[in-house]
């Protein structure tokens, strides 16, 4: 009964009423401010009384007919309020009337007549930005993003403060796909409240992986609305990104916390799980996402691609179960066609594989992982040329996808065209120069090609970026010893043996590289490592075992001493008896010391002859030994020779005295050198004219002397050591200073 009652009360003053001017009597302006005071402090029926009063009175019916509407408006009297506006736009084609009217229409549902509205009110000289404010808010919501950002521009042309308009600029732009960040951070100038511009601004910066910046902006976020749930969810999605795991999980449980119960949050929560190797909490997740989706492909694709993925917890036949829901779910989606084909590769069901991963290619033709999946189960079923296609379009989709060149490396070594396969290899490693797969299998294609060298190279390259990647290490460490680099050798295949202890090949490898050494009781622990864990070594290593049996108690002794040349020993070996112990010098004057004679005394005891049968007793007084005859059998490779050499070896310092400059090789902790001059018994030792220098850990250093050299002759040498105090390398030349 009470809107006919309104509407005749309407009809009432309207009919009696005098003039459609304004009466600007004092005690009219007070009523009419009394009422707008009322309505902005929020006393809507104190408002609708006062603005009654006056159009009873026959007084400023527009002004008061607008209030009285804005009045009923305010408590949801929605069609009463339409009808007061729509009589005050008949009586007076007011510009606020109209607006009001276009707000009570959208109010109401009618956005269309809503918009009309708004644009009469701006043809009747409304001048407030917000008509064109809410214009362009209803294209919004229409999904007519293009439309809206024009009209919040032109609102922003009327007001450049109003936060809002910013802001729904900002999300206009968003939902094009437009950069916003700037609409997003000039509402947050202009309101640093606005949690929402945050958490889109934060959004913007997922989409070129700054995720630190996005970090700061969702804890900001959740600083302003510690309420807001989908706040922490995407907080806990970036520090996922910034491996951030255990901080990721405390923020998807907050999130769970304020009752954001979302298949969402369940599947962060089981990724964070799951780099945390918590196996199992990250499958009750995946799971938990599964029941709170079972009609969404997405959930099973992920818990699918977890049983694919973790070694921990691997289930192949999970995995291609949870695929096949995937696509039964949504049969137009390329990601479940290309995993279970890629999981079909992984069990060598390589035909099995064919089918959806050309489904995936048909639904992502620009999409290069299925085409390169594809590739691979087309090699390894014998289709060469559709494989070849199929990896040719993967490169094709994305130049920078490094894993096509690669596999089409492997396809063209499988079928030993090495040339060809080096080249891919090389084309991935311009790609990324960080996969080390490439680095190993290009150094694999060089030997194969007899690049010795260069295949070494690529193995070393590939180390420096994983220096325990076990397939370069074995390479490297195997080549090393096929290239009598028993030292090198060592260092590589220890490590092998230390990842993978229970490795007989790479025992074997690595004991007949110590036994290159000369260090024979370490090469025996080896060998019969080798035998224990694969018996059918013995047949082939019994004969080594059987010339190693006499050395047990021996090792090799380098003898180091400040007082004598590195390149020869003035040594007296005298003093010890018959029966202490057995020493041998072998022909190349190799020294074998026991390991409990080992002291700083110059005087040792020498048998001449093999550990079988000594011979004799030697007494050797002033001679020369070389001790270390594998020294001799590789070079220091310097940047800069020493200063004062031939004139083809390099520039003589001014100053006289002598420089060597060199890059660290592998495996050098430290280096040992030595200037002697000629004399008279040249022949049998050098004079050393100044102190050894010691260098720890340096790479490009440089060696000055105290003295200056005279005009002699001289001659120089450097030993290179490992940790062990192991010479490495040895190199020396002889030079004239004039």
């Amino acid at each position: 009964m009470k809107r006919p009652l309104l509407l005749l009360f309407l009809l009432t003053i309207l009919v009696f009423r005098v003039s459609s001017q304004e009466t600007d009597l004092p005690e009219l302006v007070s009523d009419l401010e009394k009422g707008s005071s009322y309505l902005n402090d929020g006393d809507y029926s104190g408002a609708e009384e006062i603005f009654k009063n006056i159009l009873l009175e026959n007084r400023s019916t527009e002004k008061a007919l607008v209030g009285l509407g804005r009045a009923v408006l305010y408590q949801d009297r929605l069609e009463e309020a339409y009808e007061i506006f729509h009589k005050a736009t008949e009586s007076f084609n007011s510009p606020d009337a109209w607006f009001f009217s276009g707000y009570t229409q959208f109010k109401l549902g009618n956005s269309d007549q809503a918009k009309k509205d708004y644009i009469k009110a701006i043809e009747n000289g409304y001048t407030h930005s917000d008509a064109w404010f809410n214009i362009g808010h209803i294209y919004y919501y229409e999904n007519e993003y293009s439309e809206a950002e024009s009209w919040f521009r032109k609102a922003l042309e009327r007001d450049q403060n109003y936060a809002s308009t910013w802001y729904y600029l900002g999300l206009s732009r968003y939902r094009q796909n437009l950069d916003a960040y700037y609409e997003f951070s000039k509402t947050i100038e202009l309101d640093p409240s606005y949690t929402m511009a945050y958490i889109y601004r934060g959004s913007l910066l997922d989409r070129v992986e700054e995720y630190q910046k996005a970090v700061t902006n969702y804890e900001k976020a959740v600083e302003l609305s510690p309420d807001y749930a989908w706040g922490y969810y995407y907080l806990g999605k970036d520090l996922e990104r910034i491996n951030r795991s255990a901080d990721a999980v405390e923020k998807f449980e907050k999130a769970v916390s304020l009752e954001l119960i979302n298949a969402r949050v369940y599947d962060g929560l089981a990724g964070s799980f799951w780099s945390l190797k918590k196996y199992d909490k990250a499958a009750e997740y995946y799971d938990k996402a599964v029941a709170q989706a079972p009609d969404s492909a997405w959930v099973y694709n992920n818990r699918g691609y977890f049983y694919k993925q973790n070694w921990k917890r691997k289930n192949y036949a999970k995995a291609i179960e949870d695929f096949k829901m995937a696509i039964h779910l949504d049969p137009e989606w390329a990601a479940p066609y290309n995993y279970l084909g890629f999981t079909y590769n992984i069990l060598n069901k390589h035909s099995e594989a064919i089918a959806p991963l050309r489904e995936a290619v048909r639904l992502a033709p620009d999409w290069s992982w299925p085409w390169n999946n594809l590739g691979n189960a087309l090699s390894k079923t014998g289709l060469i040329e559709e494989a070849i296609y199929s990896y040719e379009k993967s490169l094709e989709c994305d130049p920078g996808y490094y894993n096509a060149p690669y596999n089409l490396g492997n396809l063209y070594s499988d079928n030993e065209e090495y040339k060809k396969a080096a080249e891919f290899f090389k084309i991935s490693l311009e790609i990324n120069p960080r996969y080390t797969n490439s680095y190993n299998n290009l150094g694999n294609t060089l030997i194969k090609l007899g690049k010795k060298e260069e295949a070494i190279e690529s193995f070393t390259k590939g180390l420096e970026i994983d220096p325990d990647h076990i397939l370069l290490l074995k390479n490297r460490g195997e080549e090393y010893y096929r290239t009598n680099q028993p030292a090198r050798a060592v260092t590589d295949l220890s490590k092998v043996v230390e990842l993978e202890p229970n490795s007989a090949y790479y025992h074997k490898y690595l004991g007949l590289s110590y036994l290159d050494m000369h260090r024979y009781q370490d090469g025996q622990l080896h060998i019969e490592k080798a035998i224990e864990l694969n018996p059918s070594y013995t047949e082939t290593l019994k004969s080594i075992l059987n010339t190693l049996k006499g050395f047990e108690a021996y090792l090799p002794v380098y003898l180091l001493w400040d007082d004598i040349p590195i390149e020869g020993l003035d040594v007296t070996f005298t003093g010890l008896k018959e029966d202490d112990t057995k020493y041998i010098s072998d022909s190349f004057g190799s020294v074998l010391l026991p390991r409990n004679k080992l002291s700083e005394s110059k005087d040792y005891y020498l048998y001449h002859g093999d550990y079988k049968n000594p011979v004799k007793e030697w007494e050797f007084s002033n001679t020369s030994f070389y001790y270390y005859e594998g020294l001799k059998e590789v070079n220091l490779q310097l940047t800069k020779k020493l200063s004062g050499l031939s004139p083809s070896d390099g520039e003589i310092v001014q100053d006289g005295s002598p420089k060597l400059q060199w890059e660290r090789p592998e495996g050098v902790e430290w280096f040992r050198l030595t200037i002697s001059r000629k004399t008279k018994d040249w022949g049998d030792g050098r004079k050393i004219f100044t102190e050894f220098k010691r260098l720890d850990k340096v790479i490009d250093s440089e060696f000055k002397f105290h003295e200056d050299l005279s005009p002699n002759e001289y001659h120089w040498s450097v030993i290179a050591f490992s940790g062990n105090d192991i010479p490495l390398y040895y190199l020396s030349n002889n030079f004239t200073i004039e």
